[in-house]
């Protein structure tokens, strides 16, 4: 007696039976529809790749911006707002003065200025240099004898110190200083 699984056997290679036929029709109408997503090691590593130059991308167009800001920050003040703070800081010391000529040369301002001076009675004009320091500031001091001070300051310095500073570097220059300062703790 014949066992029952032996009648379900269909052989498919080379047979013409209906049962072949039909399989071989199913397999034709579903094999280009339902196709499986196969990802090899190939297209991983191309996935891989494409996702870290966008990341690298990014992060450059980041660090670009950021020293363009740094690069902007490095052009000289506007004549105005130099005037306008060493003005301001000499008007606070009593001892106002007009600014005439600011040229500039290096990281450096040589100013040209103008005071009245209480000895004489007259327009004395006279000059100083403003030296570049860190954090978009530069300093100088006004040495004239109307200016000078009976003690020294901190510095050693008996002049007026004047101090111009650059809002868009500070602003820069401030974040800076506390990355460093975090970093050293």
């Amino acid at each position: 007696m014949p066992s029952t699984g032996a009648a379900c056997v269909v052989r498919l290679d080379g047979e013409s039976t209906p049962a072949a036929r039909l399989w071989r029709a199913f397999a034709a109408y579903v094999e280009p529809q339902m196709k499986r997503i196969r990802f090899s090691l190939t297209s991983m590593f191309l996935v891989t790749t494409i996702v870290a130059l966008v990341i690298a991308l990014a992060y450059s167009r980041f660090e670009v911006a950021q020293l363009s800001k740094e690069l902007n920050s490095i052009v000289p003040l506007r004549e105005m707002e130099i005037i306008a703070q060493i003005e301001r800081t000499t008007a606070d010391a009593k001892m106002p003065v007009t600014v005439k000529s600011t040229m500039y040369t290096g990281n450096n301002y040589l100013i040209g200025f103008e005071y009245f001076d209480p000895k004489t009675g007259a327009r004395t004009a006279s000059s100083f240099i403003l030296r570049f320091e860190n954090n978009g500031r530069h300093v100088g001091a006004i040495r004239d004898d109307p200016f000078l001070s009976l003690e020294p300051d901190e510095f050693g310095e008996r002049g007026l110190n004047i101090t111009v500073i650059d809002p868009r570097f500070s602003q820069f220059a401030e974040r800076h200083d506390r990355r460093k300062n975090v970093q050293a703790h």
